[in-house]
């Protein structure tokens, strides 16, 4: 399993699928975001040893709470719970 911190192995996911999956600019852009102003404020300074899945459930919970702030995409749709499963 990944040590660090959630934040920390965000950054080393978004670089690795730059490197390796060849995403798009854009598509970086969205995810750089999506993990700052939706994410990392919740969960990214806790270590992944100890993420729970209660952590991910408060997680969503917050940001049902909160408007969206990012289009994903044409039909701006905001952030799902399957993009968090993605990024997590």
């Amino acid at each position: 399993m990944a040590k660090g911190t959630f934040e920390a192995y965000s950054k080393y996911w978004l670089e690795y699928k730059v490197e390796h999956e060849g995403i798009a600019p854009k598509t970086k852009q969205e995810y750089e975001k999506l993990l700052e102003t939706r994410i990392l404020k919740y969960i990214g300074n806790k270590v992944l040893e100890k993420l729970t899945n209660g952590d991910m459930l408060e997680l969503m919970e917050e940001i049902k709470k909160t408007p969206p702030l990012l289009k994903l995409n044409q039909a701006n749709c905001p952030i799902s719970r399957l993009n968090i499963i993605i990024l997590y």
